[in-house]
């Protein structure tokens, strides 16, 4: 017997009046509301980063590793990624709210929550410990993104089939996002060694 099948038969032994045994779930509105808060928290974030990374200075003792061709991005170079790609997610937060796929929008939010999540810790609060100083971000990324991706997370978690259907879904959602930033830093990049 299919899965579905065997959903069936449970469902007709339950009462009409049963309470549905589903989670709650996400409406178009919801998601919409969710990811224009998202945006704006991202949009402070990024002032403040944009702010700290103007005067921002790398210690004399950090070198990346010998392996990363690259030196650590100027402050113009920082500040102009972070412009793109906050163009580039509320280029995204237009495009899904225009959607009328659930699953699209559930996607975009997850990547927002994910974002928050592990861009606070790497590299805002790492960057502050190893640097033993202010990193351009952290306190937005404390104040702002921690409270919400803990406050999204649990009903954003309740919208998925399963753990792995999660799992997988956010790490699809966190790689896209990351890919957006590393097209804007290498934008960036380019745009300065041109």
């Amino acid at each position: 017997r299919t899965m579905t099948a065997m959903m069936e038969e449970a469902r007709e032994l339950l009462p009409a009046t049963a309470p549905s045994l589903c989670p709650p779930v996400y409406t178009a509105r919801d998601y919409a509301k969710q990811m224009l808060i998202a945006g704006i928290l991202l949009t402070i974030h990024n002032f403040e980063e944009s702010l700290g990374f103007y005067w921002f200075k790398y210690p004399a003792w950090f070198q990346p590793p010998t392996w990363f061709p690259l030196a650590p991005p100027s402050n113009w170079e920082m500040i102009t990624a972070i412009i793109i790609v906050t163009a580039i997610f509320w280029l995204a937060i237009t495009s899904v709210a225009v959607s009328k796929k659930l699953v699209i929008k559930r996607f975009m939010l997850t990547a927002f929550v994910m974002v928050f999540m592990i861009n606070t810790w790497v590299p805002h609060i790492l960057g502050s410990i190893v640097f033993l100083t202010y990193f351009p971000g952290v306190v937005t990324a404390v104040i702002l993104y921690l409270p919400a991706a803990y406050l999204m997370f649990p009903k954003l978690y309740k919208q998925f089939e399963s753990r792995r259907t999660f799992l997988f879904t956010a790490a699809a959602a966190f790689g896209t996002a990351l890919s957006w930033v590393g097209m804007a830093q290498g934008i960036a990049y380019i745009g300065f060694h041109i």
